[in-house]
């Protein structure tokens, strides 16, 4: 007896955060005046 085979194979969705997120939100707001440069040489140097 043969049961239902399962579809293994892996699939990718790509999702474009920018239609999510509406255009007046407040972490918008917040991305465009501060600056999270830092936060990336906080994870090269091991800190985060």
């Amino acid at each position: 007896m043969m049961g239902k085979q399962e579809d293994k194979q892996h699939r990718l969705v790509y999702i474009n955060l920018e239609e999510f997120v509406p255009k007046q939100h407040l972490l918008r707001k917040i991305g465009e005046a501060v600056d999270f440069s830092f936060r990336f040489w906080c994870k090269y140097l091991g800190r985060i």
